[in-house]
């Protein structure tokens, strides 16, 4: 399943032409739900699915809504070989991540490694 994140108005819209993929899966032993991100090295867990979906977006949208403030986004579109598809907003604006986002659902032992 593809999505996009789009969290905000155009207004310090921070668009990115590239692809993240999380994978997610649900450990019955623990009852949670857990996701990675291997591009960006972040992992999460949630009680339930809607709301590991949505922390998944949350996520991606704050950390490049800081490397934005901090100045050193483009350094890191750089290091993954991503693009911007317009100018970054000014540091002060609140911005919104705009990138397609792949979510894959795998087995549990797929995520062990992540997790461990």
């Amino acid at each position: 399943m593809t999505n996009r994140i789009t969290t905000g108005s155009a207004v310090g819209m921070i668009r990115v032409d590239s692809e993240l993929e999380w994978k997610y899966a649900y450990f019955a032993k623990e009852r949670q739900w857990f996701a990675f991100c291997e591009t960006l090295q972040i992992a999460l867990q949630s009680s339930s699915l809607d709301e590991l979906k949505q922390d998944m977006i949350e996520c991606v949208d704050n950390l490049f809504t800081e490397l934005a403030k901090s100045g050193r986004l483009k350094a890191f579109l750089e290091k993954h070989g991503w693009e911007l598809k317009q100018p970054l907003p000014k540091k002060k604006t609140k911005s919104t991540v705009d990138m397609s986002v792949r979510f894959e659902r795998v087995e549990e032992h797929d995520l062990q490694e992540a997790f461990c």
